[in-house]
Order: C-alpha cells, then structure tokens, then sequence
C-alpha cells in the first residue's frame, strides 16, 4: 500500500491584456498543480509554470514527474528528491507540496519550518511589459500604488520606454529587464543613459551564453543575473559577473534548493531578488516566504491575470501580505497589516525591506 498519493492537474489562466517580454508573449499561462495526500489526510499542494525558455511545458512536466511517481507514493523525503530530478518545475511542483505536507502533519505553518515565527509585509515590483514608450508610461502612471517599477526591454526598446517612465514617475525605483536581448556593447552603451535616469538594477542584459565579458567590467548600475543564475551549480560564475540573482523557485527546483541558493549568495555578498515565472498566488506563496529575507521582491504574476485563487495573497499599495484564509502552509496564521511601514531610508536605497 503507497503512503501517499499523488495528482496532476491542469489549471488555466488568462493574461490580460497579453504578458510580453524579449522573445515570448503569452496570453494564457498553463500551471501544473499537485497534490499529495497522505493516508491520514494531510495535503501538500503547489503551483508551478516551469521554465518557458528551456522548452518547459505542462506535458513535459507531468512526464517527468510520473517518471518518478511510485518513488514519490512511496514516501520520498525532500532531501531525497534533490537527487533524483534536476531543476525545474517537476521537482519545484514536488518540492513545495512536501513542504505543504509536512506543515500539515506537524502542525506548524511553513514559515515556522524555516524559522520565521512572524511575517512582514513585503514590497513587491509592478512589472511593465514589453511596449511602446507611451503606453508604458501609462501604464506606470495607472499603477501609482507600486513605487517599484520593473521595465521590460528588448535590443530596440529601452531608453525610451525608461525616460517615459521616469517622466510620469520621478517617485519610483526601477528595475530594467533586458531578458538576454542585449549585446555587452550595447549594455555599456545604454549603461550611462540608465544611470542618469536614475535606474536601480538592470537585469540579466546579455545571452546566459554570453556574459562572461561581464568579468571585469564596472557597470554604473548593479547588474542582476537571472537566466544566467538557475541554482546553486551556477553562483560561482554568476558571482564573478554579476552584483545581484533573481530567485526563482521554478528555475532552482524548489523552496529547498532556493533557500539554499539565497543562503550562498548572501554569503558571498550578492543582493538578491525572488522572482516568478508567472501564476497565482498558490505558486508565489513560497516566494513570498523567501522574500522576507532578500533585497528586492517581484511577485506580481498574480495581477497579469484575471483571476486567481481563493483567498489569494493580498496586494495594497505595491505591498504584499499573507492571504485571510487557508492558501498554502497556514499562511493566514501569520497575522499581519498589509501596509506600508513608513521609513524615510526605504524611500532613498531600493533593496531595504521594511
């Protein structure tokens, strides 16, 4: 008799208006969901979307986790899963739900697990996706609650788009995602330009194939990886380029692996971002949990769409804060304001949580 057992299933999500970046676009996003329940009733539960540019899909997913499914009914440890799937949305979607599930069993929320007894409200960016100069600054104009702006860029879209931006919000701190479109002669181009529009971080400019001309050079902004950074086996090279990783839990196969990967890169003096892949608030619960720890926050996946989960995570004023009921991991357990903790040093350094 299996100890736990295993179900797959598919839930939709429309992108309105259409999500655009670099190379991809989507109006709708497939998440595979999982849920593992044990003979005494406990479940586990997670959301994951894969990663788009290394040929993720939902059937590709599922495949990988049925190749390992009676290992998993038959108990697999979290620690053990490390092993036997490589990183990517099979072992994130198996991953979170053990975590889940074991919350249940012991009776203690995730948060506790991993040693936070309170939770923060945490200040997350509003993504502007890839789009004329006009309508991404109106579109930044609209959401005025968010005061972090990321901007999406591509080899032709870029200046222009962030001196609109910056036009209709001299208030904000913006991020510029460049999603590997970049040439490093047209980074070092734009790099000055940036800064003067009083640009944050630029993220991931360059082909992850390609940026090992980042070695050595002073860019004026910082420099964040996120192709080129998908987990741990990847921090030495990024750490010799970059300034900063995005954290993702679909790219590092999990909260086990992303802990782990946060923890590295604080060690080794690196800012760090959580990041998404898109979904709703089921799959940016665990990284609202890392998020209380890093320097910069990016889950609003759950505002491209036009709809969500019951009892989601609730959003105010660029804010994040636990959902009012049941979610995933006793979330709602951790009580907490969603509201902005006022702090005139939060208002001049992006990267500090309040």
């Amino acid at each position: 008799m299996t100890r736990l057992s295993l179900h797959i299933r598919r839930q939709p999500w429309t992108l309105a208006p259409p999500f655009i970046i670099a190379g991809e676009a989507w109006s709708r996003i497939d998440s595979l969901v999982v849920e593992l329940t044990d003979r005494n009733g406990c479940v586990g539960r997670s959301e994951t979307q894969g990663v788009s540019y290394r040929g993720e899909t939902f059937e590709t997913i599922s495949q990988q986790i049925e190749s390992v499914r009676e290992q998993v009914e038959n108990g697999l440890s979290m620690q053990e899963l490390q092993y036997i799937l490589p990183a990517g949305g099979a072992r994130n979607a198996l991953d979170v739900a053990l975590w889940e599930l074991a919350s249940a069993r012991q009776k203690r929320p995730v948060h506790s697990l991993l040693g936070l007894e309170t939770l923060a409200p945490v200040e997350t960016v509003y993504t502007v996706g890839l789009k004329s100069a006009a309508d991404a600054a109106a579109e930044a104009a609209r959401q005025s609650g968010f005061h972090r702006i990321k901007i999406k860029a591509d080899a032709d879209h870029h200046i222009d788009a962030v001196a609109a931006i910056r036009a209709v919000r001299p208030d904000a701190k913006l991020i510029v995602d460049a999603n590997q479109s970049w040439s490093l002669e047209l980074l070092k181009s734009l790099a000055p330009e940036l800064k003067q529009l009083e640009v944050s971080v630029i993220e991931q400019p360059l082909p992850e194939t390609e940026d090992e001309g980042l070695e050595g050079y002073s860019c004026p902004v910082l420099l964040m990886a996120d192709e080129s950074c998908q987990d741990c086996s990847d921090l030495p090279a990024a750490a010799r380029r970059y300034d900063a990783i995005n954290i993702k839990l679909d790219k590092t196969g999990g909260l086990t692996e992303a802990m782990r990967l946060y923890n590295e890169a604080a060690r080794l003096g690196l800012k760090t971002m959580v990041g998404n892949m898109c979904g709703g608030s089921l799959a940016m619960a665990p990284a609202y949990l890392i998020a209380q720890w890093t320097d910069f926050a990016d889950l609003d996946g759950p505002l491209l769409q036009t709809n969500d989960w019951p009892n989601p995570l609730r959003f105010q004023d660029g804010w994040v804060c636990p959902p009012e009921g049941p979610l995933w991991g006793d979330l709602h357990l951790a009580s907490t304001d969603c509201q902005t903790v006022a702090d005139p040093e939060n208002e001049t350094k992006m990267g500090t949580r309040a």
